[in-house]
């Protein structure tokens, strides 16, 4: 198997992962869209729903962690940090100020976290500062906090790609998702540690690419029955109302580090058989993959808290 480099003006730059980009975010959205749907008369459809779209933010932080290795060539540390300020902090910051008007006015907080019952006492700067510091604003938004500690610490892991024998310690870090749940969303510190390994993970496949689509495809078989299986387990512990804290046996974020390999193996290896038109779709939510992620819950909020405040219809 050889694998062509492309050069970036090329139209298939990467095109495979700018595909799964797509792929991602769309997972990401609809899987935020099932939290304001009444589901109680279809336990077992939710139960499906959300083995297929639970999650999905594996997908962008092994994206994120493959894309910052293959770019890594480029990395000057300083440089690095403009650009993430410029198109990531800094937009978080503006798109921030609605929601956290609304949290201060209303002494809330529109997501679960630890300081829930505090938040109100506080003086107007903590409250601001705090709601920057962790996302707790708008649910999707835990993400950017979390991520801007993968940027700080980047040297680090360029000094691990340098030394990619350290990559072996990732069949070590693997049992943590079986045992530990994900944080809940606001507490930054606890999510990135939950998610360091992943962005990882995603390096190693970027550093060990042509070994990992080999190694993909040879087992290709036994890996999605595996993804099959634990896609059934979580589906059948949503439905039998499994407490996922409490479980002995977490498996969804390891079933989606599974399917990241699957998916890419999958879109590289048809991406000169998929349609244009697919092509242009998936580049299109790729595009503009971080404004959706900026947006879409106001978006979702609004729309739903519309459509409850019109007349039902007989």
């Amino acid at each position: 198997m050889q694998l062509k480099q492309k050069t970036k003006s090329s139209s298939t730059f990467l095109r495979y992962i700018h595909n799964f980009r797509g792929i991602a975010i769309l997972i990401i959205v609809m899987g935020h869209v099932l939290a304001y749907l009444d589901w109680s008369n279809s336990p077992i459809s939710y139960a499906v729903c959300e083995a297929l779209l639970k999650d999905g933010t594996v997908y962008f932080v092994f994206i994120a962690g493959f894309l910052f290795q293959y770019l890594s060539r480029k990395y000057v540390y300083q440089k690095y940090l403009i650009k993430k300020l410029k198109y990531v902090v800094l937009p978080y910051l503006i798109i921030s100020i609605p929601a956290i008007i609304y949290c201060v006015l209303n002494k809330t907080i529109s997501s679960d976290a630890w300081f829930t019952t505090a938040f109100a006492d506080w003086s107007l700067p903590k409250q601001i500062i705090t709601l920057y510091a962790t996302g707790a604003h708008l649910y999707p938004l835990w993400f950017i906090p979390m991520i801007v500690i993968v940027y700080l610490i980047s040297p680090l892991l360029i000094l691990l790609d340098k030394n990619p024998k350290y990559y072996w310690m990732l069949p070590l870090l693997t049992p943590i998702y079986f045992v530990f749940p994900r944080p809940p969303i606001n507490q930054i510190g606890q999510s990135f540690l939950y998610f360091l390994p992943i962005i990882i993970l995603g390096m190693f496949a970027s550093h060990y690419l042509e070994s990992i689509l080999l190694l993909t495809k040879k087992y290709f078989s036994p890996l999605a029955i595996i993804s099959i299986g634990l896609s059934c387990l979580y589906g059948y512990q949503v439905f039998a109302g499994v407490d996922l804290t409490e479980t002995p046996l977490l498996v969804n974020t390891f079933n989606r580090e599974i399917q990241c390999f699957l998916l890419l193996y999958l879109l590289w290896h048809f991406d000169e058989k998929i349609a244009d038109r697919t092509h242009k779709i998936l580049a299109f939510f790729a595009n503009i993959s971080f404004g959706l992620y900026f947006l879409h819950s106001y978006i979702i909020s609004i729309y739903f808290k519309t459509i409850a405040k019109l007349p039902a219809i007989d």
